[in-house]
C-alpha cells in the first residue's frame, strides 16, 4: 500500500498544527511542510469538510485544528484523501485476477481482508498525538518485528 502524495501532505498539515497551537495560514504551514501554497490551501479545505481543522478569519485568522490530538485518527486523516485503502490491487471491487482457480481466489481474499482489516484498525487506533509521542503510546500495541 502507498498511500498518495495529497495524503502524505494532509498528514504533514495536521502534524504541524498539533505541534503549532494556535491559528497558522496556509502559506506559513506550506512553507514549513515543503507543500505548495495552492496545494496547501486545496488540503486544508479537505481537512475543514472532515470537521479536523477550521478556518478563522480576519488579521489573525488562519487554521486550527478541531478536535485534540488524542481525538484524531490517523486513518481518519488518510480517509480524507483516499476513496479507499487497498493494500493490493487485488482488493478493488471488480479486479480480474486470471491466473489462479476461483477457490485459490477466495482463500487469497480472505487472506488480504483480513490483513486490510487488521491494517485499518491499526490506523483507527493510532491518532495524532500517538505519532508525535512515541514512546508514550498505549500498552497491548502491535510490537514491531524486524
Amino acid at each position: 500500500m502507498q498511500i498518495k502524495a495529497t495524503t502524505d501532505y494532509a498528514l504533514r498539515c495536521v502534524l504541524y498544527l498539533a505541534i503549532h497551537p494556535g491559528s497558522s495560514n496556509a502559506e506559513e504551514i506550506g512553507r514549513q511542510t515543503g507543500i505548495t501554497i495552492n496545494y496547501t490551501r486545496r488540503i486544508l479545505q479537505d481537512l475543514k469538510k472532515i470537521g479536523i481543522v477550521r478556518s478563522l478569519q480576519g488579521v489573525t485568522g488562519g487554521y486550527v485544528l478541531v478536535k485534540d490530538p488524542r481525538d484524531i485518527t490517523i486513518l481518519s486523516i488518510i480517509e480524507a484523501e483516499e476513496q479507499d485503502i487497498f493494500l493490493n490491487r487485488f482488493m478493488e471491487e471488480g479486479a480480474p485476477v486470471f491466473w489462479i482457480s476461483e477457490k485459490e481466489k477466495s482463500s487469497m481474499r480472505l487472506y488480504m481482508d483480513t490483513l486490510q482489516i487488521l491494517v485499518k484498525n491499526y490506523l483507527h487506533d493510532k491518532t495524532v498525538y500517538d505519532v508525535l509521542h512515541p514512546g508514550e503510546e498505549k500498552t497491548g500495541q502491535i510490537e514491531r518485528i524486524v
